[in-house]
């Protein structure tokens, strides 16, 4: 099992993803810890996401992010609730990040 965090200078087109799954119970500060700062932690042109990670998890991309919470504060302090975007299951992916969260608050 292995997971890479990209950063904005090399992360690839996540293009034709779509919601796949959610992660619930998990504060923005329990995914930094587990996968490092966002690839993007700026707000999208239409403000939609506030934070987004382009990681790639057994050889699989998928995308964890916000979603319309239209508040970077929110997002970063109170949203519990995280959108994956991909192009297949996130179970694995789910799974594996659940058992990194050192708070286990599921």
């Amino acid at each position: 099992m292995k997971l890479q965090t990209y950063n904005k200078d090399n992360a690839p087109t996540t293009n034709g993803t779509y919601k796949v799954g959610s992660l619930n119970n998990i504060t923005y500060s329990e995914l930094v810890e587990i996968l490092g700062e966002p690839t993007f932690d700026e707000p999208t042109w239409d403000e939609k996401t506030q934070v987004e990670w382009v990681v790639e998890y057994n050889n699989v991309l998928y995308t964890l992010y916000d979603w319309k919470t239209f508040d970077d504060e929110y997002t970063k302090n109170e949203l519990t609730v995280w959108s994956i975007g991909g192009k297949t299951d996130p179970t694995e992916l789910i799974e594996y990040i659940y058992k990194q969260n050192t708070n286990n608050n599921r």
